[in-house]
């Protein structure tokens, strides 16, 4: 089996993961719906379709590596989230600590 055959094979399964990810947040009218999405939801249905993929085609390592290519976007996001909370604890230390005049 070439790689464009394989590519066919979990397409549709990386196509429903990525609307999971990016399409869930559009849903999201309140605290209560968005832990609900990012807490049940997301978990449920990525999990679901690598079950299915797996019992439908066998292990696909092909699925595994696109559906973690789908996610390296919100790695770099939770990266700048702490580099924001370091600048502003760093901001407000360093205000504590400057001599009042």
């Amino acid at each position: 089996m070439d790689i464009k055959e394989k590519i066919g094979l979990v397409f549709p399964y990386n196509v429903v993961v990525l609307m999971l990810f990016y399409g869930c947040p559009l849903f999201m009218s309140d605290t209560g719906t968005a832990i609900l999405f990012l807490m049940v939801v997301i978990p449920v249905g990525v999990f679901f379709c690598g079950f299915v993929c797996g019992q439908k085609h066998g292990f696909q390592f092909l699925f595994v590596v696109i559906s973690l290519i789908c996610f390296v976007p919100q790695y770099w996001v939770l990266l700048h989230d702490r580099e924001a909370w370091c600048v502003a604890v760093y901001g407000v230390a360093k205000s504590w600590t400057r001599p009042s005049n």
